[in-house]
Formats: C-alpha cells, sequence, structure tokens
C-alpha cells in the first residue's frame, strides 16, 4: 500500500508539472515554482499539500529513510527557508530555520532533477535563441 501510495503522489506531481509535449516546467502555476543551483527549488503549496512531507529539525534525529546513499557519500533534503536542497550528510549543521525531509526523498530527487533538466534545456534554447538573432543581424 505504501508503494502504491507513493506512485499514485509521483503520478500526480509528474502530470501537475509537465506541460504539453512531455517537457518538465518550472514557474508559477507548476509543481517547481523556483530552482536554482544555488538555494535549490520552491515548491508550489499545491505540491507540498499532495507531498505530505515528514521533517526532523536535528541530525541525531535524521532516519535511514531520510537518506540517499551514493558512491560519493550519503545524502540528505534540507528545506530552508521554503527551498529544498540536497546536502551532503557529513559535517551537516542545521541553522534554526533548516528542516531535514524524513520521508518521500526519492521522490524528492526525482522532482530536483526534472527541474534541473527543465531549467537546463530552457537555458540552452535561449541560448540558441540569441545564436539565431545575432546571426539575423549580419
Amino acid at each position: 500500500m505504501k508503494k502504491l501510495t507513493i506512485l499514485l503522489i509521483f503520478m500526480s506531481l509528474n502530470a501537475f508539472s509537465h506541460g504539453e509535449g512531455g517537457d518538465a516546467k518550472v514557474g508559477k502555476g507548476f509543481a517547481v515554482e523556483v530552482y536554482s543551483e544555488e538555494h535549490g527549488f520552491k515548491l508550489s503549496a499545491k505540491a507540498l499539500d499532495r507531498l505530505n512531507l515528514e521533517y526532523v529539525s536535528k541530525v541525531s534525529d535524521i532516519p535511514e529513510s531520510a537518506k540517499i546513499k551514493s558512491l560519493k557519500g550519503t545524502n540528505v533534503y534540507i528545506r530552508s527557508k521554503a527551498y529544498f536542497k540536497l546536502v551532503k550528510l557529513k559535517g551537516l549543521v542545521l541553522k534554526p530555520e533548516d528542516r531535514v525531509v524524513a520521508n518521500k526523498v526519492l521522490l524528492l530527487k526525482n522532482i530536483d532533477s526534472e527541474a534541473a533538466s527543465s531549467l537546463k534545456h530552457h537555458n540552452q534554447e535561449k541560448h540558441h535563441e540569441h545564436e539565431d538573432e545575432s546571426e539575423h543581424e549580419h
């Protein structure tokens, strides 16, 4: 049942965050409202309601389910000032406003990856538009 719930949340967020043609979108009216490599991403109120995330406020309280392990180390998602960011667990010092996401972190990782990909794609399109404009100027 737990896997089914996560799958349904993912599917609804996936549909909510994609525009026509399957391209992920970032901005007002989408699940991810803001994305920044420096600060992370900000979810809409609707997306936050659907996710029903749980948080812990102390490093010592981080459950195993919150940890994302890779060859480069163990990471966790923190929520700070409405932004979610994947950070290294080793040496993590939380600010008073920081909360560590305790559940659904793989879903957050997918949302993060989609938003980053969308931003990269958008920036490439803008770059190509500027190249096309400069070609027409000559």
